[in-house]
């Protein structure tokens, strides 16, 4: 390749790279006051082996895109899952268990199915 090619390759690595990150966004979760406005109710357990799924909670939204790993959505907005936290399990769609560690985290088939009702 000569010096020509080098700049257009450089400029197709940085334009995936860029859009790999601003499309690469973990589960947006949105906590609700009243449980008719969510569109699952979780309730959170103390240990791992009771529960649905093992979820990470990250502080960037451009962290992994993977099931399991929540962004909490601190202001109002359209797009996430609206999550209720129940105080009783019986009342609850899915038992999840938060976790420190992102390499914990686990999922079963009823997470997915309940979650992926609502990604956009």
């Amino acid at each position: 390749m000569g010096p020509k090619y080098k700049n257009h390759m450089r400029l197709i690595v940085m334009l995936c790279f860029i859009g790999v990150c601003f499309t690469s966004n973990a589960q947006t979760i949105k906590y609700v006051d009243n449980i008719y406005q969510s569109d699952v109710n979780v309730f959170f357990v103390n240990n791992k082996w009771e529960a649905d799924a093992v979820v990470y909670v990250s502080d960037y939204r451009f962290s992994p895109p993977q099931v399991g790993f929540w962004y909490e959505e601190r202001f109002y907005q359209s797009k996430g899952v609206k999550v209720y936290v129940t105080d009783v399990i019986y009342a609850a769609d899915l038992k999840i268990y938060l976790t420190k560690w992102m390499y914990e985290v686990r999922v079963s088939d009823r997470y997915i199915n309940e979650f992926k009702k609502y990604q956009k």
